[in-house]
C-alpha cells in the first residue's frame, strides 16, 4: 500500500526560506502519538512562528526520506502563537541518530541553529547524541518500565548476553 502524501511538494523552498521561524526547541516524547501507541512511536513537536511556515515545514518532511511515519501540522497556534509541527518516528534503535538526520536536513531550509530539546521529564538539553541516547528511550519494552527500573532491566538484558 502506497503512502498518501497530504502536502504538496513545494519546489520552491529554498534554503534559508525558514530562516528565524522555526523554534531551536524540540519536543520529543511529550506528545501523544497518533497512529502507534506511545512505547512503539516517539513524536517530535518543531514550532513554528507562522501557519504558512509550519505548512512549508510540514510538507517539507512530509517528503523526507528520512523514515518519518506521519507528519501533522496543528490547525491553530498555542498561547504563545506558535504553530506545531509533529512528527512521528518508530521508537527503535538508531533513533537518536535519525533525529539528529531529521534535524540536519531540516537546518537546510531554517539555517544552522543551537538545537535544544526537551523531553518527557521538561529539562531543556542541548541537542546532542549523547544527551539525546541518555534521554530519549529507544527500547519499546525499556519504555514501558518506570523510570527507576530501567538500569536494571539493562544491566539483567546486558547479563544474558554472557
Amino acid at each position: 500500500m502506497i503512502k498518501q502524501r497530504k502536502y504538496k511538494l513545494r519546489e520552491n523552498l529554498r534554503c534559508d526560506d525558514l530562516k528565524d521561524l522555526v523554534s531551536e526547541l524540540i519536543e520529543i516524547d511529550r506528545h501523544k502519538p497518533k497512529l502507534g501507541s506511545e512505547e512503539n512511536t516517539v513524536v517530535l513537536c518543531f514550532k513554528i512562528n507562522n501557519a504558512n511556515a509550519a505548512e512549508d515545514l510540514g510538507g517539507f518532511l512530509e517528503w523526507s526520506s528520512a523514515g518519518i511515519d506521519d507528519v501533522e501540522v496543528s490547525d491553530a497556534s498555542d498561547q504563545d502563537g506558535k504553530f506545531h509541527v509533529y512528527i512521528e518516528i518508530k521508537r527503535l534503535p538508531g533513533l537518536t541518530q535519525k533525529i539528529l538526520d531529521i534535524v540536519k536536513d531540516i537546518e537546510h531550509i531554517t539555517g544552522v541553529l543551537q538545537w535544544k530539546f526537551a523531553g518527557m521529564n521538561g529539562k531543556r538539553q542541548d541537542l546532542t547524541l549523547g544527551d539525546l541516547s541518555s534521554t530519549i528511550v529507544q527500547d519499546p519494552k525499556l519504555y514501558l518500565l518506570p523510570a527507576e527500573s530501567r538500569d536494571y532491566y539493562l544491566r539483567m538484558k546486558n547479563l544474558t548476553k554472557y
